[in-house]
């Protein structure tokens, strides 16, 4: 038993939903296809439509050390590449693939980040742990190539 059919009253404002997420699928793509096509202006108004999602993304990487202002940027910039290579005809909206897009340019800048490489995978399982507060080998060891100054013995 469905939700719609609980409340009858409900069914025109569900189905307003259903045709505004098919407008807004169907602007998505046009758009999509524009940029892809070679104008600026349709990949800017793709990624201004997405910039929440870019924000959201941003977020997650807070714990980093980086200023929020650049995880967003890269996260637009990552945003600016899905549109580019997004395929409306799988049917999928653009928020699944704007996302990867933005949490990979995220993850690469963050990774690339300080003046120490270190492996993004060590790196980002640091950073989990310590957002969820665990003290590991990986948070004690990060945290300590962190603060290596280039002038103290070794």
């Amino acid at each position: 038993m469905s939700f719609v059919s609980i409340h009858p009253d409900l069914q025109g404002h569900t189905k307003a939903i259903k045709e505004s997420k098919a407008q807004r699928k169907a602007k998505d793509a046009a758009l999509c296809i524009l940029a892809q096509k070679g104008n600026r202006r349709a990949q800017g108004e793709m990624v201004k439509r997405y910039g929440r999602l870019a924000v959201a993304v941003a977020k997650h990487y807070l714990g980093s050390g980086e200023p929020i202002q650049d995880l967003v940027i890269k996260a637009m910039r990552g945003l600016s590449r899905g549109v580019m290579d997004f395929d409306h005809t799988l049917g999928y909206d653009f928020t699944t693939h704007g996302l990867h897009w933005a949490r990979a340019y995220v993850a690469r800048y963050v990774t690339n980040s300080g003046s120490i490489r270190y492996p993004s995978n060590k790196r980002l399982k640091a950073m989990r742990a310590k957002r969820a507060g665990e003290v590991t080998q990986e948070t004690e060891e990060f945290d300590r190539l962190k603060t290596v100054s280039i002038d103290a013995p070794v």
